[in-house]
């Protein structure tokens, strides 16, 4: 039976290897035919015959349709019987597929996509390959028509590395690129910040505030931390800090707010801390936790 060599959207390339037994005299030639469902009949394609030794036929298809193939034998004494059917999706490979986590724990990472151009059939599985979180080999760890997927028992603090190809009828994307996460949540609220001073003895008045770092930290340590002023992010602190002095006008109340972040996803901020409500002034009146 003919077999695929090459694929493309509107091509495929057949191949097949001429017989050494069964008849009189060397095979000469090599009939190609598909199946013409408009005169319900076997058809020679275009560039058929092919004569020896050559072993394949590029043959040009409307995309995304099914096609079925097969090959009789010329020698000098005549022809061979038909040899089985093989049937073509006249497409190309998938283009190359992208991954992201979707969630992370202390525990646990998921991954997930979407799909990528078909290039003339739709993906129909996608193989995801995942490390060991130290730097081991990519290995296949899910195959599957899902578009997510998730690694569990992961050690806590790890990076994992993973990777994604789509397969259609054609073959096999190239691989995604390869993204690593690591296995940790974010860190809880702080503390609501505390106020310690404030001054107008110069012409902008301080505000000092200080705060206490969470008891969860989502399995790393902590990073830095995000100061907010009535809701709006003004400043980090790195993890030892745990401070902040906010200058502005004498006689006027802000907001104060704090999230944190740790080492293993230092994009991911917790939520926000409840909030401190205090003026900037030379004799502080008492604040109020919000």
């Amino acid at each position: 039976a003919p077999t695929p060599v090459g694929s493309g959207t509107t091509s495929v390339t057949v191949g097949w290897e001429y017989p050494t037994e069964g008849g009189e005299g060397d095979v000469t030639q090599m009939i190609v035919q598909n199946w013409d469902d408009g005169s319900s009949s076997w058809v020679a394609v275009s560039g058929s015959p092919v004569s020896f030794p050559t072993t394949t036929l590029a043959i040009t298809y409307p995309a995304s349709t099914v096609q079925q193939i097969r090959l009789i034998a010329v020698n000098s004494v005549g022809q061979s019987a038909p040899s089985p059917v093989a049937q073509f999706t006249i497409a190309d490979v998938p283009s190359q597929p992208s991954l992201t986590a979707t969630a992370q724990t202390e525990t646990s990472v998921t991954v997930g996509w979407t799909a990528p151009a078909g290039n003339g059939d739709t993906p129909h599985t996608y193989t995801v390959s995942m490390d060991d979180g130290q730097g081991g080999e990519l290995l296949p760890v899910y195959t599957g028509s899902a578009f997510e997927y998730t690694a569990l028992s992961l050690v806590t603090g790890w990076p994992y590395r993973f990777q994604l190809v789509a397969s259609n009828a054609a073959g096999d994307s190239s691989p995604s690129s390869t993204m690593s996460y690591y296995a940790a949540g974010t860190p809880a609220a702080p503390s609501a910040p505390v106020y310690v001073s404030s001054d107008c003895s110069l012409q902008v008045g301080t505000l000092n505030v200080t705060w206490t770092a969470p008891t969860e930290t989502g399995g790393c340590p902590l990073s830095t931390y995000m100061v907010y002023v009535d809701g709006a992010a003004v400043a980090t602190a790195d993890a030892t800090t745990m401070s902040y002095t906010h200058t502005g006008a004498c006689g006027t109340t802000y907001t104060l707010q704090v999230r944190a972040a740790n080492t293993c996803r230092p994009s991911d901020y917790s939520a926000l801390s409840s909030g401190l409500t205090h003026s900037i002034a030379d004799l502080a009146s008492a604040p109020t936790t919000t």
